[in-house]
């Protein structure tokens, strides 16, 4: 009997080294996958030169390098970040205001006031920062004004899917006319992405768990044809989705 216990006791220790050592495999792992450069594959565009060129820019650093924001790169020319500069968010308000009450109508929802003193007591919280930028945001080769919503990501979990373990951002980008409002016929917004310009060209990066989404910014509101997401460019598979 006593060699049983012995046994099960051993056993059990085992166990418990097995279990320690793949902890401090899979943390060494994670650590060094700080240090080394990503792995993106490409899925999309593979006959265009800007997904190529974002390919490389990608996977010139760690693969959470970019998940708070792009950051420029000498060796990509004709790449450039727009400069983002703090606003006062209360200044703003009947601009995010008109935004929001246009996108209600957009999607065929219904106005209370309830839902607005909710959406604006989320829009003046610590959880959205707020800045202004210079951008030509639908592409028609004149620069706006364009407010930038700022969302941080504490969790990795929403709506109780897993996403990623890491922080990440949202941005949330909408043009302002020379008001400092959201013109309704004309205004437009550009999804949750960070914004980029290639060669004079605005366009967006969406980075997920499983991937990273190059695409163009939306339609003006005044569109029949004008969606939530811009029409896609480039597709990339992330590193992080096999883990």
């Amino acid at each position: 009997m006593k060699n049983i216990i012995d046994n099960e006791v051993l056993r059990s220790e085992e166990r418990k080294v097995f279990v320690i050592k793949k902890v401090m495999l899979f943390f060494i792992l994670s650590l060094l996958s700080q240090f080394c450069n990503a792995d993106y594959k490409m899925e999309k565009g593979k006959g265009l030169e800007l997904c190529h060129e974002f390919l490389d820019y990608l996977n010139r650093k760690p693969p959470e390098y970019y998940f708070m924001g792009l950051k420029p790169d000498e060796e990509f020319k004709g790449f450039y970040v727009p400069k983002m500069t703090p606003v006062d968010k209360g200044k703003y308000l009947a601009a995010y205001e008109g935004y929001y009450l246009k996108n209600l109508d957009k999607n065929n929802h219904v106005f209370s006031e309830e839902s607005w003193l909710t959406e604006k007591k989320y829009y003046l919280s610590d959880e959205v920062e707020t800045y202004i930028s210079r951008a030509d945001g639908n592409n028609d080769g004149k620069k706006e004004d364009v407010l930038i919503l700022v969302i941080t990501l504490e969790k990795s979990e929403v709506g109780g899917i897993k996403i990623r373990e890491n922080k990440g951002l949202l941005y949330r980008m909408i043009s302002i006319n020379k008001d400092g409002l959201f013109d309704e016929k004309t205004g437009y917004s550009m999804g949750d992405g960070f914004p980029f310009s290639y060669k004079g060209r605005v366009y967006l990066a969406w980075f997920s768990e499983v991937s990273v989404i190059v695409h163009e910014p939306t339609l003006p509101y005044g569109s029949d044809v004008g969606n939530d997401v811009g029409l896609g460019v480039c597709t990339y598979e992330s590193p992080f989705k096999e883990r």
